[in-house]
Order: structure tokens, then C-alpha cells, then sequence
């Protein structure tokens, strides 16, 4: 593939980064408590930053864990929310399906 061949697209929202959270059934049975504080300190998270975002863009500065450049450019491209979507939860279900297929969990194991 020649040079000439090469597009480069420039398309905001092309790519998505996630992070996800996730815990087995017995950790949450077990922890449910431990389970709600961490959620509920996230969601508390993801306020503050919509609410105050040059407090939470300080923070990351102060924090050393950004550059002032990279938060001019990039800030208004990222989605601070907490979601659960459904095609999260259809893929992994899909990926315990063939780990039980495949041997790699038990078929005991609740999906």
C-alpha cells in the first residue's frame, strides 16, 4: 500500500475509549455495600466534572496527569457519563457463551 493509498479520517468520535467496571456474582453478594460506595463515588465523579470541569481540568494538571495542551485540544471531545449499554452486556454474554463452548469456564457458572 503506496503512500497515494493512505486516508487519514478525521472524524471526532470515531474511536471510543471505555472503561468498565465489573465485579463476579459473589463479590457482589458478599461486598454488596463495598459495591454501591464505589459506584456511588463514581457517579459523584462524573457530576463534579460535568459541573465543575476547569476545577476537575486543574485537578489533572495539578496531578501532573495531563498537559495543559492536550486539555485544550481533546477536553471537548470526552463524554464524562455512566451508562449501561445494552450491547456491553449482549457481548459479554456472548463472550461467557464461548468461554463455557470452549472449556474455559465451568458450566455451572451463571451468565
Amino acid at each position: 500500500m503506496g503512500g497515494s493509498e493512505i486516508v487519514q479520517v478525521n472524524e471526532p468520535r470515531l474511536y471510543t475509549q471505555t472503561f468498565n467496571v465489573s465485579v463476579r456474582n459473589q463479590f457482589k453478594n458478599e461486598q454488596a455495600d463495598a459495591v454501591h460506595r464505589v459506584l456511588k463515588a463514581l457517579s459523584e465523579a462524573v457530576d463534579y466534572i460535568r459541573d465543575y470541569p476547569s476545577r476537575a481540568q486543574a485537578l489533572l494538571l495539578r496531578k501532573k496527569l495531563v498537559s495543559q495542551e492536550h486539555i485544550e485540544k481533546s477536553w471537548h471531545e470526552y463524554s464524562f457519563r455512566m451508562t449501561l449499554q445494552q450491547s456491553l452486556l449482549s457481548t459479554l454474554q456472548g463472550q461467557a457463551r464461548w468461554a463455557r463452548r470452549e472449556g474455559h469456564i465451568q458450566s455451572s457458572v451463571l451468565i
